[in-house]
């Protein structure tokens, strides 16, 4: 609810302006119009979606349950048959954080999907990074093993143990936050400059404050709290987190995760050795303001669909609150079902913990271990400066712009978006890449150019369509209950054999 509160001081600058696109709300309102019009189109297009919608839902049972091979197709791995993990290294991608997934081709829309090439414009699309600290052998941390009763960091266990190997460098992703300021500096100044010298309407404020005041007083309720001045001080924070975050996501579709280090360096200086009010600093400093992306988008879709103001503000603050109690219920279901898939690190091919995982292992990192890896002269001192190498990453596109204003392949860059998907490889279900970039080319372009009326009528909606018929697909077969295991053949491999793609298993 701070969140929404800063969302309608931001309305000027991230919602009513028309560089405020907002692409990835565009599906959404294809399909409320389609819904709502009538006649011989509203025909056509209540058909298209049936078609879609059917065949995707039919279609995903083959690749997530009796033809999993299909999920990430690599004619390097078949050939190789699970012989080499160099091989598996770069061209595996059946599974989170198993390959780079070079030339590796997805027909299974679930991971596709994360590509979101059906609306992504082109210049957001092109490379993914987060990992768990491992000890040397490579094995799982004990995390607890250097903490005491208190979440504290216990430097007498620490140094027994000699501290943690945090594996996997994260500086592309860290990159990708400084050249976010920078880039909006360098390119949207002046539309940041009109916005601020607008005034909000008071409710919002009202919101705000009275959110805030009930923050403050849960703070007293544990000694690992934060305490009050911290709570305003990363609330501050959230809101230039919010600016950052929100006009990358209107301009591109895309959403940085990155920001979350940053306010957790802060935090590892004001509560050094301190994971819990690490973690709750990284609450109000970074969800919060990743919470109003949220929101502002939402008035976006609202101001599309030509909603009154004063019945989104409601529809948003009741939706709020429910969606917390049902995705509280549906996160006790999963978590109960498939425990042991999300606290593996390697995960399936359906199930993977890694953002829960992420957010612990950085509770750890950052706030036990902070000084430990990252102070100047430690093993890791470069990964926080990789906020700083990322701020002046957009100068050069910037002043490449400014030398040639006809070459419009610097301003086409956008170097946050690059570096953030270059920091995503690592670990993300890499066959979902290749396909995406055929189909967004395919969509985004010949599409959108040689056929406009098609990708005006159907192009987004088709995106709609296709979630819609994933969402209830996963539900039906996959969310929960007793797990029914489809006979083991070359195209479902015994994963301790092989991977799904043919590659070396992940723990040969």
């Amino acid at each position: 609810l701070i969140g929404y509160g800063f969302a309608g001081v931001l309305r000027n600058l991230l919602v009513w302006p028309t560089h405020a696109l907002y692409p990835n709300q565009l599906p959404s309102i294809s399909l409320l119009q389609s819904m709502h019009l009538g006649g011989l189109l509203n025909h056509r297009k209540m058909k298209y979606f049936w078609i879609v919608f059917t065949a995707i839902f039919c279609w995903e049972i083959v690749p997530t349950w009796m033809f999993p091979l299909l999920t990430a197709v690599s004619a390097v791995c078949i050939i190789d048959n699970g012989r080499s993990s160099f091989v598996r290294n770069l061209f595996g991608a059946g599974s989170s954080n198993e390959g780079l997934g070079l030339l590796s081709f997805a027909f299974d829309w679930t991971l596709i999907t994360q590509a979101s090439p059906l609306f992504w414009p082109l210049q957001t699309k092109a490379p993914f990074y987060v990992v768990l600290p491992f000890t040397g052998n490579g094995s799982t941390y004990n995390q607890t093993s250097i903490l005491d009763a208190q979440y504290q960091l216990d430097m007498q266990k620490y140094a027994v143990l000699h501290g943690n190997n945090f594996a996997v460098s994260q500086l592309a992703g860290y990159a990708s936050m400084g050249a976010a300021f920078s880039h909006i500096i360098l390119w949207h100044w002046m539309e940041l400059w009109a916005a601020i010298q607008e005034v909000p309407q008071w409710w919002y404020c009202v919101l705000f404050g009275v959110s805030l005041a009930l923050a403050i007083g849960t703070a007293y309720a544990d000694v690992n709290l934060l305490p009050w001045w911290s709570i305003i001080m990363f609330t501050a924070i959230a809101f230039i987190v919010a600016v950052v975050l929100s006009f990358i996501y209107a301009v591109t579709g895309f959403q940085l995760c990155t920001c979350s280090v940053l306010v957790q360096i802060v935090a590892a200086y004001i509560h050094p050795q301190q994971p819990i009010r690490n973690m709750y600093a990284k609450l109000y400093g970074y969800n919060t303001g990743y919470q109003t992306l949220y929101m502002v988008a939402d008035l976006k879709l609202g101001q599309y669909a030509k909603v009154p103001p004063r019945s989104t503000f409601v529809a948003q603050l009741s939706g709020a609150i429910i969606g917390a109690i049902f995705n509280y219920i549906l996160y006790k279901s999963i978590v109960g079902v498939h425990r042991e898939d999300l606290q593996n690190p390697i995960g399936t091919r359906l199930w993977s913990g890694w953002n829960a995982q992420q957010i612990n292992s950085a509770a750890i990192t950052w706030g036990a271990l902070a000084r430990e890896l990252y102070a100047p002269g430690k093993i890791y001192f470069q990964l926080p400066l990789g906020h700083l190498y990322g701020f002046l990453a957009p100068f050069p596109l910037y002043f490449m712009h400014r030398l040639y204003p006809s070459q419009r392949i610097w301003s086409y860059l956008n170097m946050p978006v690059i570096l953030t998907y270059v920091g995503w490889l690592p670990y993300s279900v890499n066959g979902a890449w290749w396909p995406g970039f055929v189909i967004g080319l395919a969509s985004q372009w010949w599409a959108r150019t040689r056929r406009p009326k098609w990708y005006t009528m159907y192009n987004c909606e088709a995106n709609h369509h296709l979630t819609l018929a994933l969402v209830i697909h996963v539900n039906i077969t996959g969310a929960g209950g007793n797990i029914i295991s489809f006979p083991y053949w070359w195209g479902n491999p015994d994963p301790a054999i092989s991977s799904v793609d043919q590659c070396q298993a992940s723990g040969g």
